[in-house]
């Protein structure tokens, strides 16, 4: 792919006229053997992901879900701390070596109150709404 820009008088006369803006590589200078994890094995569920990793060095470990303070994360079974990372995905800090690295989503009592809440809502609007509408019929 070729792109191709006018530049504006001023510019030094290489740049003058027509200028391939893809002729340089921007990311020749990066290093292409960085050392990198290997996911061994992963499991998913609705709510839960685990994976077993192994890191040559201290690595964040992204889970591909959007941040929220209600997912949990464990290292070998301890909890570690989340936290959100552009775009408002999950991350976690996992040290180097083997570690299975488990993600859970618990809303715990929140979402079983908002539950209970809806359940008591539906049947006061349907007594709210029938006794409305005989109010009205009736006058």
């Amino acid at each position: 792919m070729t792109d191709w820009a006018n530049y504006k008088p001023g510019r030094p006369p290489e740049q003058n006229g027509e200028y391939n803006l893809f002729s340089v590589n921007p990311f020749d200078n990066f290093n292409t053997s960085t050392p990198s994890g290997q996911v061994l094995s992963e499991k998913s569920a609705s709510n839960y992901f685990s994976a077993t990793i192994d890191t040559p060095k201290d690595s964040i470990l992204l889970l591909r879900a959007t941040y929220h303070p209600f997912w949990q994360a464990f290292i070998d079974g301890k909890k570690i701390n989340t936290f959100m990372v552009e775009p408002a995905m999950t991350a976690v800090r996992v040290p180097a070596g083997k570690h299975l690295v488990e993600f859970k989503y618990y809303a715990g009592l929140y979402k079983q109150i908002l539950i209970l809440v809806s359940l008591l809502t539906i049947p006061f609007l349907f007594f709210f709404l029938k006794t409305k509408l005989l109010k009205n019929h009736l006058s």
